[in-house]
């Protein structure tokens, strides 16, 4: 059966129903009941298997293996969840960004020392200096300190002998 053509006449504009006759217009009902048809054992389907096939994707697309497996379809709920709770997940492993962040930090140490200018390094020189002077007063303080500690010990010990020989020479 041929295709209808356009009116030849451009007066008047007819609508669709008078174009077509409704033996014309029977292949374009039919193509729709079809469609409908289809859609209703897709939806029939899908209720059925309703695992396996989502109404969005449609058999027509290709199933993907990677979001079909159970794995991937917990993970994804997984972190729907922690988004809905605020919580945040961190993109890198703990070890990954202590290793960044020391990387970082020495490269701002290095460039402190290629930018400092010489009264710079000999004031950092003269401080340096002085903490390590700091350090060995300490330390001579604490040796003299022990010093001192063992002095006592040693004469709490012999006043501990002058103590214990009178108290024989009393009791005897």
């Amino acid at each position: 059966m041929p295709y209808p053509t356009a009116p030849q006449d451009t007066t008047t504009s007819p609508t669709l129903a008078d174009q077509h006759t409704p033996e014309q217009r029977r292949p374009q009902t039919q193509l729709i009941v079809l469609l409908c048809i289809l859609m209703a054992i897709i939806e029939v389907r899908c209720s059925e298997n309703a695992d396996k096939c989502d109404i969005a994707e449609g058999p027509w697309n290709l199933n993907n293996p990677v979001k079909a497996s159970r794995s991937h379809q917990e993970l994804h709920k997984e972190l729907l969840l922690t988004h809905k709770k605020g919580l945040v997940v961190c993109c890198k492993p703990e070890l990954q960004t202590v290793l960044e962040r020391r990387k970082r930090e020495q490269s701002q140490r290095e460039e402190g020392e290629q930018s400092r200018s010489p009264l710079e390094q000999v004031l950092l020189q003269r401080q340096q200096k002085h903490q390590e002077m700091m350090k060995e007063k300490e330390e001579e303080q604490k040796i003299h300190e022990e010093v001192q500690l063992m002095e006592f010990v040693r004469v709490r010990q012999s006043l501990k002998k002058v103590h214990t020989a009178l108290q024989k020479n009393i009791h005897s």
